[in-house]
């Protein structure tokens, strides 16, 4: 059943999608190959890594752990995808949109 499902979804992702983006709106398939699978792949690597490290050095051995693990290298994938998945524009909009709030709650007006 996974396969019955995957193998569409891949056809369809893989050679309908870049075709289709780039007669009707005009984005290069370098453009999209770029900023869809290959800066998102490359910006995971780290996090993968660190995965494997973790599951190899300290295996879960209950979910808590599990969810503990996660938790503690999340933050290398929100830094991958941050500079290679976002351009300069993007990082400092998220920036003002994220700063300004907790700057409020420390220093309320």
């Amino acid at each position: 059943m996974a396969w019955a499902i995957t193998i569409p979804y891949l056809v369809v992702s893989f050679l309908f999608w870049p075709g289709y983006l780039r007669k009707w709106v005009g984005v290069p398939v370098g453009d999209l190959v770029s900023a869809a699978w290959a800066r998102p792949l490359v910006a995971a690597v780290p996090f993968a890594a660190c995965t494997y490290a973790l599951e190899h050095f300290w295996p879960a051995h209950h979910l808590a752990l599990f969810f503990m693990q996660v938790g503690l290298i999340l933050p290398i994938a929100m830094v991958g995808f941050w500079y290679l998945c976002l351009t300069a524009e993007d990082r400092r909009m998220l920036s003002d949109s994220l700063l300004r709030p907790a700057l409020r709650l420390v220093r309320p007006e």
